[in-house]
């Protein structure tokens, strides 16, 4: 009897460790797949999901750090440039309106004489006067010019003036405008041309400046712009506009 109680039991531990499968298989692995990317991980404890989540954070940054294309059409000026050494002013506007008086009609930029088509104006003030400054004026490529400048006040032009940039520019300016006095007008440095007004600096109202050209064999033309004196302007000292 007792020798089949000790046969019994043999048989009871042989099943019970067959059922449990013993203690040698590894286990499976476990599929992780971060969210509506697609991407599946093999990994047991985790690790692997963060490794693709901080992959898919490197991919990011290298999509967000492609170049992309800046327009620079403008002209622009740097500290290397000749000229005076003049702070950026918020007041600068195209001319960008063009009337010719040979036809009495408004025409396209693109029409407008050659050197005239890409002109600035930047507005300052110093000495107790407005200044413009002719950025892209290419004294060179136009030849002599009548600048002018003006502002417009309670439905009317003050302080309106022209200036030649050589002597006889203004000769036959069709509106006749007053010629600057010898203490305002055109400033040229290094090629640079700015305008002395007569507009003081406490100004309200809109501020106008033109470019009036005779290119050879043609009518005269202007280019011009107005636009409201919405900002603070710079201070500079007029003394640099010659050089």
């Amino acid at each position: 009897m007792a020798g089949c109680l000790v046969a019994v039991a043999l048989l009871a531990c042989f099943a019970i460790v067959t059922a449990c499968g013993g203690g040698d298989s590894e286990a499976e692995p476990v599929a992780s797949t971060a969210a509506g990317d697609g991407v599946t991980a093999t990994t047991t404890d985790g690790d692997a999901a963060t490794a693709t989540t901080e992959g898919e954070a490197a991919a990011t940054a290298t999509t967000e750090a492609e170049p992309t294309s800046t327009p620079t059409s403008e002209p622009t000026r740097t500290s290397a440039e000749p000229g005076p050494d003049l702070p950026d002013s918020p007041l600068r506007a195209p001319l960008r309106g063009v009337f010719s008086y040979g036809s009495n009609e408004n025409l396209a930029q693109s029409d407008a004489p050659q050197g005239l088509q890409n002109v600035f104006a930047r507005w300052y003030r110093g000495g107790g006067r407005l200044i413009v400054v002719y950025e892209g004026l290419d004294l060179d490529v136009t030849g002599p010019v009548c600048p002018g400048a003006a502002a417009f006040v309670n439905n009317r032009f003050e302080f309106r003036t022209v200036s030649p940039t050589t002597v006889g520019a203004c000769d036959g300016e069709p509106n006749q405008q007053t010629i600057a006095s010898a203490d305002a007008g055109v400033r040229i440095c290094d090629g640079v041309v700015s305008y002395i007004t007569l507009i003081p600096e406490d100004t309200e109202g809109d501020l106008y400046s033109e470019v009036n050209a005779l290119p050879e064999g043609e009518d005269w033309f202007v280019v011009h712009i107005q636009v409201p004196r919405n900002q603070e302007l710079p201070e500079i000292d007029p003394a640099i506009l010659e050089c």
